[in-house]
């Protein structure tokens, strides 16, 4: 592979970094991930490095080739603002500072952006102190079920429903956040900023408690790509995309999670990274620069977001549908996790690998495929994640019905 010095070199750190860099080698760069899990197929399409060993890493803060490399930010890295601060002050570029990163964090911000694009947000609070009296707050207030989520949470890991007369966090700086639980399907919504305007890219349906399995109630599960907004919520996520951008000037590929709800759309969080239905949009295609020819290979998200760095605006607009397939429409990822602990032997790694996702929808044609496989035998706590399927076919119910029947199939060697 070509060396991290290469012209379309990149580099990428998160929690999971292979879909970002699975993206990124199928458009042509040479991507170097620094990741927690290292999987083996991150290891078959990049260079790696492990994420927490590059904290302390003087050798490579000092290497020449940082200097003007492009950044993509994955999982957690939302989280690591000095760290990010610290990368870009060795050469690497990147859309976002780490200021920038505490205001797409910030949850007063979120309130307050929704508020001006006219979309719902939560009932939220941020603490209730112990000698406060739950009679004093409305009684829809008192009756309703609240989420209690971390500031640094991600991926739903550790919300937790429960009334608001029983919270009684009262820290100053509180690890937590209380918000009035809203019915409805949640989407994710992926975005791109340039140097001039922002671009909404495309959206994806989440997987529910009803739909697959997961250790917690309001654990990331996985997404079905596309589906159709109504025009009135197609406005306002372009609108909000606006304000987002204009008050925080980052760049790049970002994210946001909202609730729809009879029409009515209301937000939920913003992840200022790579998010993990990405990889959805980019296989599909979904998005086309203006005046391609369909018949060409479209841009990659990875390519868009390494040219929002610059100065220059990306003409980029809807495509009809995917480009690379006549006979699949709809695309979906689902995360197995451990029901119980299980151990993950060389039979079991093979069998995985043998049937692989390599990032393109002919290949899902054939049935599911699996990626983020673990590079070596190990034994799996209950809850934690495996591994991704990946399916597609003509409606979310088909590829749901798919991921239903792999996850109870996925610890038989095939």
């Amino acid at each position: 592979m070509t060396s991290i010095g290469s012209n379309k070199s990149i580099v990428i750190l998160g929690a999971s970094c292979r879909a970002a860099a699975q993206r990124a080698a199928r458009a042509g760069f040479q991507p170097h991930a620094f990741d927690l899990f290292v999987d083996r197929d991150l290891i078959d399409c990049s260079q790696t490095g492990q994420l927490d060993a590059l904290q302390g890493s003087e050798k490579l803060w000092r290497n020449p080739h940082w200097n003007g490399m492009p950044m993509l930010l994955a999982g957690g890295m939302e989280h690591r603002p000095e760290l990010v601060d610290r990368l870009r002050s060795h050469g690497l570029r990147s859309g976002v500072t780490g200021w920038m990163l505490k205001e797409l964090r910030a949850i007063e911000n979120w309130q307050s952006w929704a508020f001006c694009a006219g979309i719902g947000f939560p009932e939220t609070r941020f603490f209730r102190p112990p000698e406060a009296n739950p009679s004093s707050f409305p009684a829809e207030s008192q009756n309703a079920q609240w989420l209690r989520k971390r500031r640094k949470g991600a991926g739903g890991i550790g919300i937790v429903v429960e009334s608001f007369s029983s919270a009684t966090e009262s820290d100053e700086e509180p690890q937590h956040y209380w918000q009035r639980r809203l019915d409805g399907i949640s989407i994710g919504v992926s975005f791109l900023s340039d140097a001039v305007r922002n671009h909404t890219l495309g959206s994806a349906l989440s997987l529910t408690q009803e739909d697959v399995w997961g250790p917690e109630p309001y654990s990331y599960r996985g997404s079905i790509s596309p589906i159709a907004l109504p025009p009135v919520i197609a406005q306002q996520l372009d609108r909000f995309g606006d304000i987002v951008r204009s008050e925080v000037g980052h760049r790049g590929l970002w994210q946001a999670d909202f609730i729809v709800s009879r029409d009515q759309l209301s937000l939920l969080e913003i992840n200022p990274r790579w998010s993990a239905s990405m990889e959805l949009l980019d296989a599909l295609g979904q998005i086309a620069i203006s005046g391609q020819d369909v018949s060409e290979p479209q841009s990659s998200l990875v390519d868009w977001h390494v040219q929002s760095l610059g100065e220059s605006p990306i003409p980029t607009q809807r495509s009809r549908g995917p480009s690379d397939s006549k006979t699949v429409c709809w695309i979906g990822k689902c995360i197995v996790y451990a029901q119980r602990d299980q151990h993950i032997d060389d039979r079991l790694l093979e069998s995985w690998w043998r049937n692989r996702w390599h990032g393109s929808l002919q290949e899902l044609e054939a049935g599911v495929r699996y990626a983020d496989i673990p590079p070596a035998p190990s034994t799996m706590e209950r809850g934690y994640p495996i591994l991704s399927c990946f399916a597609a076919g003509n409606s979310g119910e088909s590829i749901v019905n798919q991921f239903r029947e792999a996850t109870c199939n996925i610890f038989t060697s095939h």
